[in-house]
């Protein structure tokens, strides 16, 4: 949704006809209207909950892996994020937002334990901590942006 406001506040801005700016005007409506229409009372910057009932398949329908699987005990209902992005598929017809975990760890199947993605001093007691690399390289954690059905999101007021 960033990158498509700057475009929108571009050309709303660009010296044209006074026609290019109205349409421009009724696209942020349309976009204010249907976010509001689903309930979205968030927006990019803030921080949401996964609602209940969000559950990480371990397979789709047709029996492949889901690749959000090692990630299934962080994605769960009631875990916080930050909100990057809220942008609309035109392929799939829905609204989605990128995400990025407040507390984010993965399951690692060969060690059989958990890989913490967050600084490492605040590596949780039995998870792996952060590579020597990542710890380098990545001081505050390195964590992933999930792309999320923005209906299954809730603002978060702590």
């Amino acid at each position: 949704m960033a990158k498509t406001d700057d475009l929108l506040e571009w050309v709303a801005a660009a010296p044209r006809e006074s026609d290019v700016r109205w349409e421009v005007q009724k696209l942020h409506a349309i976009k204010d209207w249907a976010l509001a229409r689903l309930g979205i009372n968030y927006k990019i910057g803030d921080r949401v909950s996964i609602k209940a009932g969000y559950e990480v398949p371990q397979h789709f329908a047709d029996g492949t892996a889901h690749g959000w699987w090692p990630y299934h005990e962080c994605l769960v209902p009631g875990a916080t994020a930050i909100v990057k992005d809220i942008d609309f598929n035109a392929v799939h017809g829905y609204w989605y937002a990128d995400i990025v975990l407040d507390r984010e760890f993965a399951w690692n199947d060969y060690l059989k334990a958990h890989n913490w993605h967050g600084p490492i001093g605040e590596t949780p007691e039995g998870m792996i901590p952060p590579s020597t690399y990542d710890q380098e390289h990545h001081s505050e954690g390195r964590r992933h942006t999930f792309c999320f059905d923005a209906e299954m999101l809730e603002r978060f007021d702590s």
